[in-house]
């Protein structure tokens, strides 16, 4: 370890603790407010799916868009339901501290954002508390946790292109959210920031320094035939 960088689970706390002051400051910003601001008007009118995919009509399952087809795909409990089938996979191979990461994270994200902060932040849409979303808290926990998971296995390569499959139906759930109107979008950004700090943190946690990428598998060395006789007098 070379002094003066960070250590993973440094990182993992400082991006964990910033997303969830992001989520504070917004929710303090936000806080007894009934009408949507400015942002929340802008993203209604621009990240919709009939603005975003206008040209494209056509449903592959009969929901009557793709967006309604993927979307179930990122629902609060489709998240909450992968999250225990991976600690329950992880308890039976005797990765406790990985079932536990799998497990808290999106539950923990679900009712902290139902049960506290939609309570003291008091931010309504209509007669329902809205911030955070707790379905995108959920979802953003589980994607969290699966990029983790894939960096722990296969490093940096494999986490990139799990992130990039997680979009898919976490944004698909994202527009459905805000195609019916259920949450503001600063809803949606305080979720994905509510769920992405604890599933970090929670990691941070479980994990003391470097063992998170510890089952990373060592890479070989393949030897050249010169280098396997550097030094070797014939």
């Amino acid at each position: 370890m070379v002094r003066g960088l960070a250590t993973p689970r440094s990182c993992l706390v400082a991006v964990g603790v910033a997303c969830l002051a992001l989520m504070i400051a917004l929710g303090v910003s936000l806080r007894g407010k009934t009408d949507p601001t400015s942002l929340d008007s802008w993203g209604w009118d621009h990240l919709n799916s009939s603005r975003l995919f206008g040209k494209f009509h056509g449903s592959l399952l009969g929901g009557g868009s793709l967006i309604g087809d993927v979307s179930p795909m990122g629902s609060a409990s489709t998240g909450l339901a992968v999250g225990i089938g991976l600690a329950l996979a992880h308890h039976w191979r005797r990765e406790n501290r990985l079932a536990l990461l799998c497990l808290l994270s999106p539950i923990v994200a679900l009712a902290m954002s139902d049960w506290a902060l939609k309570h003291a932040f008091d931010r309504h849409l209509g007669t329902a508390l809205a911030y955070p979303s707790g379905h995108t808290s959920v979802t953003s926990a589980v994607a969290t946790v699966l990029v983790l998971l894939a960096y722990r296995r296969g490093g940096i390569r494999r986490a990139v292109l799990v992130a990039a499959l997680s979009l898919v139906p976490i944004s698909a759930g994202v527009l459905f959210l805000l195609d019916a109107r259920l949450h503001y979008p600063t809803d949606v950004l305080g979720g994905l920031a509510t769920g992405t700090g604890l599933a970090l943190l929670f990691a941070a946690w479980l994990f003391p320094r470097d063992a998170l990428v510890a089952g990373r598998p060592a890479r070989t060395v393949r030897r050249t035939p010169s280098a396997a006789t550097d030094g070797v007098r014939v």
